[in-house]
């Protein structure tokens, strides 16, 4: 088994202290709490805690990411692709991704859609996307975005989506309710 990576971070307000208000939550991927040897032996060191929390983070993000692409088409994802094209987003993407990235969706009209309005698949995009719940947007956003930085989106566009997790699963797209 290869060495773990060791990362090491300042944890800048307000992150320090959410990192140990975080200190008595119970590791729920199993793994043994390492403490200072000098306290509680239920409490978990700052960089155990870090670590934890992120790997919960990431692997939420990947299940979000998992369960919007069951819902995507491909031409979905480049729609989506298209329209954060050049977003900076900022910190309201956190709390408020689903309804800001519907907007944004809503909002990038392609030549056909500026004479005709919007279209019924991009306002079924948005629509959609607007239903979902915070954390699912932002793993789509964030993925998209990873998309436009990926040094190879323009040559190998299918591998660039692979690499950034915005491709289907092998599982079945999931069917609306009431549908064959």
């Amino acid at each position: 088994m290869a060495p773990s990576q060791r990362v090491a971070f300042r944890a800048v307000p307000p992150l320090g202290e959410m990192i140990e208000t975080r200190r008595i939550f119970p590791d729920i991927r199993g793994d043994a709490l390492v403490g200072d040897p000098d306290e509680s032996p239920n409490l978990a060191n700052p960089g155990t805690v870090a670590a934890r929390d992120l790997y919960v983070f990431y692997r939420l993000l990947e299940a979000e990411r998992a369960e919007a692409m069951a819902q995507l088409t491909t031409n979905q994802v480049v729609m989506i692709l298209d329209a954060v094209n050049g977003l900076l987003p900022d910190f309201r993407f956190i709390t408020d991704a689903a309804a800001m990235l519907a907007d944004d969706v809503r909002d990038a009209f392609d030549d056909d859609e500026a004479d005709q309005g919007l279209s019924p698949e991009r306002a079924a995009l948005a629509d959609l996307i607007a239903s979902w719940p915070r954390l699912r947007a932002l793993a789509v956003l964030e993925a998209a975005l990873a998309w436009w930085n990926h040094p190879k989106h323009a040559e190998d566009t299918d591998a660039a989506l692979a690499a950034v997790g915005l491709t289907r699963s092998e599982r079945r797209r999931r069917r609306p309710a009431g549908e064959q």
